[in-house]
């Protein structure tokens, strides 16, 4: 085989190992969080992230939509896993974040903590930091409460 034909084999092969690879990646999305006064499917629960319990990849795109005023969402110390970055977004604005580790992510909205507004997104595996993340103690009681409900439903 003479050069010209080498190098046109292994460009071709390399062409097909790319395209194997693309073919075979997971391509981002978007994740849409609510902040809502009033749960819809429970017009009785306020404060919530709709919905509550979020699944998602390592590269997509969580966006906390403010359908009502006053919410944000803030990540908490112990409820992230490692190497992931903290996030803190303003109130009544809308907030992208791109989740870049695996596990499980809790959050809540500031002004109403005390009313147990929470939230977890799980990413891929989420259990490489499930346990650390239930073992977080809470200042308010209600959030306390939401983070076992919520942790309730992954189960």
């Amino acid at each position: 085989m003479g050069s010209r034909t080498r190098n046109i084999a292994t460009l071709a092969g390399a062409a097909l190992l790319t395209a194997v690879s693309f073919a075979g990646a997971a391509k981002a999305e978007t994740v849409v969080i609510e902040m809502l006064n009033i749960n819809p499917a429970n017009p009785g629960t306020v404060m919530v992230y709709n919905p509550g319990v979020t699944r998602a990849n390592v590269g997509d795109t969580i966006v906390f939509k403010s359908v009502d005023p006053a919410h944000n969402a803030v990540s908490i110390e112990g409820m992230i896993p490692e190497g992931a970055e903290p996030f803190s977004s303003p109130i009544s604005q809308d907030f992208e974040y791109v989740v870049t580790e695996e596990g499980t992510y809790g959050f809540y909205c500031i002004p109403h903590a005390g009313l147990g507004m929470a939230g977890l997104i799980l990413v891929g595996d989420h259990t490489v930091n499930l346990e650390e993340a239930k073992a977080v103690r809470h200042t308010s009681p209600l959030l306390g409460q939401r983070f076992q409900a919520l942790f309730a439903e992954v189960e």
